[in-house]
């Protein structure tokens, strides 16, 4: 959430730069302390002459230098920007905004003891500063003072109602916490109080309600957003998801292509669209968003797992191998097993077993890894790992039936029948699976005519992928790798 919100709050910080002081000393005074349209380079050139000038009085001089730290800090010149606020606070330890940006730069730097200390002082001199609070809630919750963090930002929005930072952290704490109505309510507060509301506070109660699990309502909100601001980029961007969520996948296309226009410097466009490609079958689409997304944030984890999911679809086997190998296992449990499938869909048995070996060792309880490792030995003509028994046995709904099929006490059509269930996304990826498994499976038996068939119907079913908000316990929830596995063999690949 803090890299979300990080953008939001530099743009409020640089909004209340004009304060409320009539005094003018001339073009210089202009430029340094209201920022009138110039360039950073002329804002402190200003700075630096009615520094250098010598006729300030002390308060004056004080927001002379608070306001030139100002423009170091945006240029990146943090000890200078430091040492400037340092002496506006002993100028004039009476001027609020030296303490408060000299705070955010603490916080900047992950200072966060002595940013709240800059902050409590700000607050102790004006509790009405606009997004002080928010600041000291940010800070607070890094600090793991949650209490006095939830404190801060109702505070703050008790002060200010449509106060966009805090409203932000109010959604996620009182989500948690399942205090839907008062988010709601919270929400309500700051459209009221705005008069018509504004797309950013619209995409907030959509917010609310998508947590509730009332997409229709969510998107009413949003629409809602849209017609208020048809270009601002967040509600654009969160209408083609939440269309997608409805599976309405031309709309949710419309949008998120209109995302992309409004800002292709943000990497969460492309990753919507790239999963709504997923979605709709475009699979090489969906991986050339992805490999875009990561491009403008290298380290995105989500972007790599689509990706690589996606490269598993197109049969970019490498590429699968590269993205699995750059995840973290923390973020992605499961990262090392998809290495190894890549191996094994590259021909490198010895080291697809390695892998996959490696792996039920991190994850015992998973049963996918050993249904893996058994594919992989029976290619090499090993026999079954000794622990497949007894993890058949065990009372998983899926894919335990294909385990039991492996070792001959469930039939095919056991296996498919155990597929059919009433969730249609569930339904789609269990089949799929289970096409594909059974198809390998006759492969080895030396069916291949019955093999054939299983893998057409595993990639006639395509991509599916199980919603994670409904909380469905499942061991994995697509079936990317089975069904490009599928498609792979089709090819004649594997």
């Amino acid at each position: 959430m803090r890299l979300l919100l990080a953008a939001p709050l530099l743009v409020l910080w640089l909004a209340a730069s004009a304060w409320a002081d009539d005094r003018d000393y001339g073009p210089d005074w202009q430029v340094c302390i209201y920022a009138v349209p110039s360039e950073l380079p002329d804002r402190l050139e200003a700075c630096n002459r009615m520094i250098s000038g010598g006729n300030l009085p002390t308060p004056d001089l004080a927001r002379a230098f608070s306001n030139r730290g100002k423009v170091y800090h945006l240029l990146g010149a943090r000890q200078k920007a430091f040492e400037d606020y340092s002496r506006a606070q002993l100028l004039d330890p009476k001027r609020v905004k030296p303490y408060f940006n000299l705070g955010m730069l603490y916080q900047e730097d992950g200072h966060y003891v002595e940013a709240l200390e800059q902050f409590d002082k700000a607050l102790a001199l004006d509790p009405r500063l606009e997004d002080l609070q928010c600041r000291r809630g940010v800070v607070l919750k890094e600090l793991h003072r949650f209490d006095e963090a939830t404190a801060a930002f109702e505070q703050a929005v008790q002060i200010f109602p449509a106060e966009a930072c805090s409203i932000g952290y109010l959604i996620e704490i009182y989500a948690f916490a399942d205090r839907f109505s008062d988010a709601l309510a919270m929400v309500d507060r700051a459209i009221r109080a705005n008069g018509q509301g504004t797309a950013q506070l619209y995409g907030f109660r959509a917010q609310v309600h998508e947590k509730m699990r009332q997409f229709e309502l969510a998107l009413e909100d949003l629409n809602r957003a849209v017609t208020l601001d048809p270009n601002y980029y967040n509600t654009v961007r969160t209408r083609g998801r939440m269309l997608t969520k409805l599976k309405r996948y031309d709309e949710a296309l419309v949008d998120l292509n209109r995302a992309v226009a409004l800002a292709p410097e943000f990497n969460d466009a492309y990753q919507w669209r790239g999963d709504l490609e997923l979605r709709n079958g475009a699979y090489h689409q969906a991986f050339d968003d992805f490999r875009r997304c990561l491009s403008l944030q290298r380290d995105n984890s989500v972007c790599k797992v689509l990706g690589m999911q996606a490269a598993f679809l197109t049969g970019d086997f490498a590429a699968a191998a590269q993205l699995a190998d750059s995840l973290p296992p923390k973020f992605f449990g499961n990262a090392p097993l998809h290495s190894g499938l890549a191996k094994f869909a590259r021909g490198d048995l010895a080291a697809a077993e390695a892998a996959v070996k490696t792996y039920t060792k991190m994850m015992p309880d998973d049963p996918y890894g050993w249904l893996w490792l058994t594919i992989i030995q029976r290619r090499l003509g090993k026999d079954a790992p000794p622990e497949l028994k007894d993890i058949a046995m065990r009372h998983d709904v899926w894919p335990m039936p294909i385990l039991r099929h492996m070792l001959g006490s469930a039939s095919a059509e056991t296996v498919l029948a155990a597929a059919d269930v009433p969730d249609a996304d569930i339904r789609k990826q269990r089949t799929a699976e289970a096409n594909y498994y059974l198809g390998e499976l006759a492969a080895m038996a030396g069916d291949e005519v019955k093999s054939k068939v299983y893998m057409k119907e595993s990639v006639a079913i395509g991509y599916a992928e199980i919603d994670p908000l409904n909380f469905i316990p499942v061991h994995k929830d697509n079936d990317a790798v089975e069904v490009g596995l599928a498609a792979a063999t089709l090819r004649g690949g594997l």
